[in-house]
């Protein structure tokens, strides 16, 4: 290594593949080795006070979550007022894998379940460490060849419960984000990622968004019209959040299972878990094949965070290749009426 060469020059770009309000990411090599690198420059030139805020909530987030199915980054390199985050290089993103498919032509069923589970596993790993995602979508899921699946884009995360503080209702790309969210929920927690990740299960089933909606009002109708219109007996508390209406229009049945007429009962099973109204506590065992044993209780408006004196969440075995995460708030444990149950028939 050419001692007299800055960092940056360490790396050759090859070609743009990605831009955005953070800045730009390119696909680069290191001139000494040719490893395969992404290299995301961010912005700087709107921000008076330094670097942005998502780059360094995204820094230290993934600096945390070190795991085999989150995006490793690799280094980060400040030079000349230029700031650039050092990626593991990913050959594309899930939303570019699902629309290069020929048209009518559906995820294989084996591919759903690895991209799931992989997914889930990340999330569980994130989540242990109260580390809430927020902007879980297609395009910050990316694959590479080998059928490997990671979670990027840690911009808008944020750690749970400290300092309890309200939230911002902003995030998540619409299509994905939880009702409560919409309703304008000032505190939520880790549930909200479950809801992004129960989207993109279906979307990666069908091929098509399950809630596709063009504004808010749009896309929580959207889901009232599949899962039915919540009321307090449903989800109780809802009509004290802030967007809530008395005068929103009711839907009764849930017709979920018309949209994801490919999954079978194992997989319209744990999609029911992950987008529904009623789960504050997810107790999920997964093996190879998505077997799934859940702890199911009611979400309770305004109560999704846990609190500063709050344990974090347990971790039990139920087999040789199953793995349940208890997310909860421990203090509230007694209230909860526990009901595991098994979708593996």
């Amino acid at each position: 290594m050419d001692p007299t060469r800055s960092r940056l020059e360490e790396f050759v770009r090859l070609e743009k593949i990605g831009e955005g309000t953070y800045g730009v990411v390119y696909k680069a090599c290191l001139r000494d080795s040719n490893e395969m690198v992404a290299l995301k420059k961010i912005r700087l030139e709107n921000e008076a006070d330094g670097v942005p805020s998502t780059a360094i909530r995204e820094i230290s987030m993934l600096k945390e979550a070190r795991h085999p199915n989150v995006v490793k980054l690799h280094d980060v390199i400040l030079e000349n007022a230029r700031l650039y985050l050092v990626f593991e290089y990913m050959s594309m993103d899930l939303r570019k894998y699902m629309d290069s498919l020929p048209p009518g032509q559906l995820i294989p069923e084996s591919k759903v379940k690895s991209y799931c589970y992989q997914i889930t596993e990340a999330l569980c790993f994130c989540h242990m460490r109260r580390i809430m995602h927020r902007d879980l979508k297609p395009q910050n899921l990316l694959i590479d060849n080998n059928g490997n699946i990671k979670i990027a884009d840690f911009g808008l995360a944020r750690a749970v419960g400290v300092p309890v503080r309200p939230y911002t209702h902003e995030v998540v790309t619409l299509w994905y984000r939880a009702p409560e969210v919409l309703l304008g929920a000032a505190r939520y927690s880790l549930p909200v990622d479950i809801w992004s990740l129960g989207c993109i299960f279906a979307e990666m089933s069908t091929r098509k968004p399950l809630f596709h909606g063009d504004s808010e009002i749009d896309q929580l109708f959207r889901i009232f019209r599949i899962l039915g219109t919540p009321d307090d007996d449903k989800w109780n508390g809802v009509s004290t959040l802030p967007d809530f209406r008395i005068d929103f229009p009711v839907w009764s049945e849930c017709n979920l299972r018309r949209y994801v007429p490919h999954l079978n009962d194992k997989g319209f099973n744990l999609l029911l878990v992950m987008c529904n109204f009623f789960v504050e506590v997810y107790v999920t065992v997964l093996n190879e094949n998505v077997q799934i044993l859940e702890n199911v209780c009611v979400r309770s408006s305004g109560s999704h965070q846990c609190e500063e004196d709050t344990e974090g969440p347990v971790l039990r075995r139920f087999g040789q290749d199953q793995i349940a995460i208890l997310w909860f708030c421990p203090g509230r444990m007694n209230d909860f009426k526990q009901q595991h149950f098994s979708i593996n028939n």
